[in-house]
């Protein structure tokens, strides 16, 4: 596959690869890797930020719909000891 680069494309994968050592196929392929993998990363950071919104805001409806319960730091205080031991 043959791709076209713009001229400033051209100019930062010569630099990059000047200054790593690596030939251009090699630092394209490389920083190509580096952004997939941030990529994934951050997308996998949005998805667990949005199952934390999600159940926060089911604990606050539940705790809406149940006055008075003892919140999960009061239960959790209960259970185990200073040590995190079993009560």
């Amino acid at each position: 596959m043959t791709i076209v680069l713009s001229l400033e494309a051209e100019r930062l994968v010569a630099a990059l690869a000047e200054q790593t050592g690596e030939d251009v196929a090699e630092a394209v392929e490389i920083a190509v890797q580096e952004r997939l993998d941030r990529v994934a990363r951050e997308a996998r950071i949005k998805r667990v930020d949005a199952t934390i919104a999600r159940i926060q805001a089911e604990l606050r409806a539940w705790y809406a719909e149940h006055p008075g319960s003892p919140s999960l730091w009061e239960i959790n205080e209960a259970m185990y000891d200073e040590h995190g031991l079993p009560a």
